[in-house]
C-alpha cells in the first residue's frame, strides 16, 4: 500500500485531516508534508504551553518565542534573545571541560569571552581568528569611549589613539583637551603623588608632584634596591645623599668633561655641608636644645613661635630672605605687657586692637593721638635693676600723620628720662623718617641710674596730633642690643639660650684631625666675643682645633690653641657683620694656617701645631659658656687644607 489517508468528518475534500505520504512524512492541515511532521494553519497546545504557526509561542516555563525573538522571563522580547528576571545572575554558561566560552561573531570576525577554570583566568578576545587588521578592545561610559587596548597591546586612557612604537608597549593617559595624570595613592587611601604632563603650543612638560609639604622625589635602582638620587621639597638634589644640604649634594667623586676645574676652586667635596638658609632644617647630626619657647620670623614674614628644643630658621620680615639658623643667648623681657593690652595711662588718644606682626587680629595696639600736647600712652610699670644697661624695642607701623618720634621714661627710685629722645629702626631711620604702612622694629639702649626699681615708658610718637600708629611687641631686656621678641602678659618672661653641637660618632664621621678648612656665613644680631669652635668636650680654652672669635663687629679672627699655647691667631677687617652677612674661611695644618673673609687676600701664619684631639663642633665658645647672637646661613668643612687661592674664591 502506497499511502494511508485519514479524513476528518467535516473535510472530505482532501485538504484537511491527517495525511501521510509515501516517504513517511505526516501532514496535519496539509497533504504535502515537507518534514516528518508538518502542521499548517493551526497550533499545538500541550497542557498550558502553546505553539502556533503565527510565530508566537508561549511556555509556562517563562520561554516566549515571538517573530523569531526569544524571551526568557518576558513575553515581549526586544532583541533576538531577551532575558529578564529578578535575580542578579541572568545568564550562566558552564562547560564540562577546562574552558567556557561566549562567542560574538558577525560576517567579518569573531570575539570571544573565555573563562579558564584551571587558572582562574578571564580572557577577552577581540578578532579571535585575526581576520581584521588593527582590532581593539574599547570601554565606553556614558556614551563615550574612556579606555582602549589596541592590537599592539598599547593602552589609552582618555584617548582612542595610544602612542604606538614597534619597540614598546605604551600606556597613554589624557586627550580631548585634558592633561594626562597618574595618581599613586597611599595604602590608607590618602592622595599620594602624581605624574602628569602639561604644556601649551606643542611643548610638553613632565611633572612629578609629591603630596604634603616635605615629601621628596627619590630614584632607586635594582639589585640592592636602594635609593640613589633624591630631590627634596626645598629643591636640593642629593646623589648618594639622602639629606642633601645644598643645591647639588654629591656623596662621592664627581667627574666632568668639558668643564675647567681650576686651582682657585676646590676639587674635593666638603665632608660637612650645613646650608641652613636653603634647607631651613636641622641636620640630624646636630643636637639642639633650648629650655623654653622662642620666636622667629617665618617664611610669610609673620612672627612664629618655636617650641622647646626646636631650632629656629629666621627670615627678613620685609624681603622674606632666608637668614638661616638663629642662635641666641638667654634674655628676659621685663616689659610686663608686650602687646600693650594693659597700660598705665591713656591721654588725648583713641585706642583699639588691631592685627600685629604675628597675624593675630588683636595682638597690636592701634592709637590715634588727638592733641599736640598731653597726648600719650604711658606703659604699665615694669621692674628693672639699678645701674644696668637695657635695650628698649618695639615694632611700629606708622599709618598716617607725622611725628618727631620721641620716647620718654619715668623711673621709680631713679632718674627719669634715662630712656628719651628719638628712637631708630634697623634701617637707621627715626620714627619721623619712617615710611607708612610698614612694620619696622625700633630700639634704643639706655642705662638705669642707682636706686632704680621700675620703669614706665611713654610710647614713641606722643604729642603728635593726628598721628595714627600701631604698636606691637614691646620689649625691655638687659643688654646692649635687642634680640628676638619675647611675648609677655603681666609677668617678665625669660627665653633660654640656644645650644647646638655635633659630637660623638656624628662628629668623628667628617672631621680630619690633622688638617682641614672651615667656612661660615653669618650675620650678627649683636656684639659678642665668640661664634663657634671645634674643640674638646671639656670646654677648656687651652685646647682649640679652630675657633671663630669676634672682638668687634668689623673684624673676624680664628685661633688655634694646642697644649695651652696659642699656635695661630689670624684676623681680618670686614664691613660690619651687624649690617650684612660675612663669608669667612679658615684653613690649617701644622705650620700652615690662613684666613680670608669676603674675598680678601688671605692672611697667613707658617708656624705652629694644630690641636689634633677635638671631640665636638659647638655653636658657642668652648663647652657653651658664651652663646653667639647670630644668624648662620651655612657652615661647611673640608677635610683638607685648601689652597689660599681657593680660600679667596670661596668667600668672594
Amino acid at each position: 500500500m502506497s499511502e494511508i489517508r485519514f479524513n476528518r468528518w467535516s473535510h472530505q475534500s482532501g485538504t484537511g485531516g491527517i495525511y501521510q505520504d509515501s516517504s513517511g512524512n505526516i501532514g496535519i492541515g496539509t497533504s504535502i508534508p515537507t518534514s516528518v511532521l508538518d502542521i499548517q494553519g493551526g497550533s499545538i497546545k500541550i497542557g498550558n504551553d502553546l505553539l502556533t504557526s503565527s510565530g508566537v509561542s508561549t511556555f509556562t516555563s517563562g520561554l516566549n518565542v515571538t517573530g523569531g525573538s526569544v524571551g526568557i522571563g518576558t513575553d515581549n522580547p526586544a532583541t533576538p534573545l531577551h532575558l529578564f528576571g529578578t535575580s542578579d545572575i541572568l545568564l550562566k554558561v558552564e562547560s564540562t571541560d577546562q574552558y567556557a566560552h561566549i562567542e560574538l561573531g558577525d560576517n567579518s570576525s569573531t570575539a570571544r569571552i573565555t573563562n579558564d577554570g584551571a587558572t582562574g583566568t578571564l580572557r577577552l578576545r577581540a578578532d579571535k581568528g585575526n581576520v581584521v587588521s588593527s582590532s581593539n578592545i574599547q570601554f565606553e561610559i556614558d556614551g563615550s569611549e574612556k579606555v582602549r587596548i589596541d592590537s599592539s597591546g598599547n593602552v589609552g586612557i582618555g584617548t582612542d589613539n595610544p602612542y604606538s612604537n614597534a619597540s614598546f608597549n605604551s600606556l597613554s593617559v589624557g586627550g580631548s583637551g585634558k592633561y594626562g595624570l597618574i595618581e599613586l595613592v597611599k595604602s590608607n587611601g590618602v592622595a599620594g603623588s602624581w605624574i602628569d604632563s602639561y604644556g601649551t603650543s606643542g611643548d610638553g612638560n613632565l611633572r612629578f608632584t609629591t603630596a604634603g609639604t616635605s615629601g621628596a622625589i627619590t630614584f632607586w635602582t635594582g639589585g640592592e634596591f636602594t635609593e640613589k638620587v633624591r630631590i627634596t621639597s626645598s629643591g636640593n638634589v642629593g646623589i648618594g645623599s639622602t639629606i642633601p644640604q645644598s643645591s647639588l649634594d654629591v656623596a662621592g667623586e664627581v667627574r666632568a668633561s668639558g668643564i675647567a676645574i681650576t686651582t682657585s676652586y676646590p676639587t674635593i667635596l666638603p665632608s660637612l655641608n650645613l646650608n641652613f638658609a636653603r634647607s631651613r632644617s636641622l641636620d640630624p647630626r646636630i643636637t639642639f636644645t633650648r629650655a623654653s619657647t622662642a620666636t622667629y620670623v617665618g617664611r610669610d614674614g609673620l612672627i612664629k613661635t618655636a617650641g622647646e628644643d626646636e631650632a629656629r630658621f629666621d627670615h627678613d620680615p620685609e624681603t622674606l630672605e632666608s637668614l638661616g639658623l638663629l642662635i641666641e643667648d638667654s634674655r628676659t623681657n621685663a616689659f610686663l605687657y608686650s602687646d600693650l593690652s594693659t597700660v598705665d595711662t591713656t591721654s588725648n588718644a583713641t585706642t583699639s586692637r588691631t592685627t600685629g606682626l604675628d597675624g593675630n587680629s588683636t595682638s597690636a595696639l592701634d592709637v590715634t593721638y588727638t592733641a599736640a600736647s598731653g597726648a600719650y600712652i604711658l606703659s604699665y610699670s615694669s621692674p628693672i635693676s639699678a645701674s644696668t644697661e637695657y635695650t628698649f624695642s618695639v615694632w611700629i607701623k606708622k599709618v598716617s600723620g607725622s611725628t618727631s618720634g620721641s620716647v620718654y621714661s619715668y623711673v621709680t627710685g631713679g632718674t627719669d628720662g634715662v630712656l628719651s629722645g628719638q628712637i631708630y629702626n634697623t634701617d637707621g631711620q627715626h620714627l619721623g623718617q619712617a615710611p607708612t604702612g610698614v612694620w619696622k622694629r625700633y630700639s634704643k639702649t639706655f642705662t638705669t641710674s642707682a636706686g632704680s626699681t621700675a620703669i614706665r615708658v611713654t610710647m614713641p610718637g606722643y604729642d603728635s596730633n593726628g598721628l595714627n600708629i600701631h604698636y606691637f611687641g614691646a620689649q625691655i631686656e638687659a643688654g646692649s642690643f635687642p634680640t628676638s621678641y619675647i611675648p609677655t602678659s603681666g609677668a617678665a618672661v625669660t627665653r633660654a639660650k640656644d645650644d647646638a653641637l655635633i659630637s660623638g660618632g656624628s662628629f668623628e664621621s667628617w672631621i680630619n684631625k690633622e688638617e682641614g678648612t672651615w667656612f661660615i656665613e653669618y650675620k650678627l644680631v649683636g656684639t659678642l666675643t665668640a661664634l663657634m669652635a671645634i674643640s674638646n668636650t671639656g670646654g677648656s680654652v687651652n685646647e682649640r682645633y679652630m675657633m671663630w672669635n669676634l672682638g668687634v663687629a668689623d673684624s673676624i679672627s680664628n685661633a688655634v690653641v694646642d697644649g695651652g699655647v696659642v699656635q695661630a691667631n689670624l684676623s681680618q677687617s670686614i664691613t660690619s657683620s651687624l649690617t650684612q652677612f660675612t663669608k669667612a674661611i679658615f684653613a690649617g695644618k701644622d705650620n700652615d694656617f690662613a684666613l680670608s673673609a669676603n674675598g680678601q687676600t688671605p692672611v697667613t701664619d707658617t708656624s705652629g701645631t694644630i690641636y689634633n684631639s677635638p671631640t665636638q663642633l659647638r655653636f658657642a665658645y668652648g663647652n657653651g659658656q658664651s652663646t653667639p647672637n647670630a644668624h648662620f646661613k651655612s657652615c661647611i668643612y673640608y677635610p683638607k687644607r685648601l689652597t689660599n687661592a681657593q680660600l679667596q674664591q670661596l668667600t668672594s
